[in-house]
C-alpha cells in the first residue's frame, strides 16, 4: 500500500492503526507464530520525534504493551515487537525477517530505490509480508512516485494499491487555514505540502 499526502493527514496516525490491526490478525504473519514490524524513517531522530516525542505510541499501545523508549521499540503481548528506525541503521535488521514493514516520510529518503530493493524487500521473503509507504510528495521522491505508480491505474500490479489523501480531508484542520496557507504559498509548493500531489522537477 502506498499513500501520498499533504502535510498533518493523519498519516502517521494511519500507520500506527494499520500496525495494531496487523499485530491482531495471525493470519496476515505468514505463518509466523507472532508479528514483527519495522517502521522506518528518513532519521533516528525523526523517528522517535514523530512516534514517540509526540505520544503517539503512548497513546495507542499504554497499558496494552511495554514500551521500550530507549530502544525505540514495543514489545507486545503476543511476543511480538514493533521496532522504529531511520534509515541509517534500518540495515543493522537485515537477517532478520518482518511480518510488515512501513517507510514514513519516503519523499524525504534521498536514496529509497536502494533502501527498498537492496535492504527492507528481502525482509519480507521469508513472510510475504505487508509493505506500507508513506509520505508527502517532496525532496527526493522520484522512486516514491515509482511505487505510488504501482498501485494505480489500468496496469497496476496486483499486489499494490495506492492512494491520495490532502490535508484538508482531517476534519480537526481548519478549513480558513487551508485557505490562508493557500494564499501564502506558490501554487507548487501548495500542491505538494497540502494537496499531495507531487510537481514536476525543472
Amino acid at each position: 500500500i502506498v499513500l501520498r499526502s499533504g502535510r498533518r493527514y493523519g498519516k502517521s496516525q494511519l500507520a500506527l492503526a494499520l500496525i495494531d490491526q496487523h499485530c491482531n490478525t495471525p493470519s496476515e504473519w505468514g505463518g509466523q507464530d507472532k508479528p514483527s514490524v519495522l517502521l522506518v524513517c528518513p532519521t533516528n531522530v525523526q523517528a522517535r520525534d514523530i512516534y514517540w516525542k509526540t505520544g503517539l505510541v503512548e497513546a495507542r499501545w499504554k497499558g496494552r504493551a511495554k514500551l521500550r523508549e530507549g530502544d525505540c521499540e514495543v514489545i507486545l503481548p503476543n511476543g511480538g515487537r514493533v521496532a522504529f528506525r531511520g534509515v541509517e541503521n534500518a540495515g543493522a535488521r537485515e537477517g532478520q525477517g518482518h511480518t510488515m514493514i512501513v517507510i514514513d516520510e519516503a519523499g524525504l529518503i534521498p536514496d529509497l530505490e536502494s533502501v527498498y530493493t537492496r535492504t527492507l524487500r528481502s525482509m519480507l521473503m521469508d513472510t510475504g509480508g505487508r509493505f506500507f509507504v508513506i509520505g508527502t510528495p517532496k525532496g527526493h521522491g522520484d522512486y516514491y512516485q515509482t511505487l505510488y505508480d504501482r498501485g494505480i491505474g489500468a496496469k497496476r500490479d496486483p499486489d499494490w494499491l495506492s492512494f491520495q489523501g490532502a490535508s484538508i480531508e482531517n476534519t480537526y484542520l481548519s478549513a480558513d487555514e487551508i485557505e490562508a496557507i493557500r494564499r501564502e504559498l506558490d501554487w507548487a509548493t501548495f500542491q505538494s505540502e497540502i494537496l499531495g500531489i507531487p510537481t514536476p522537477r525543472t
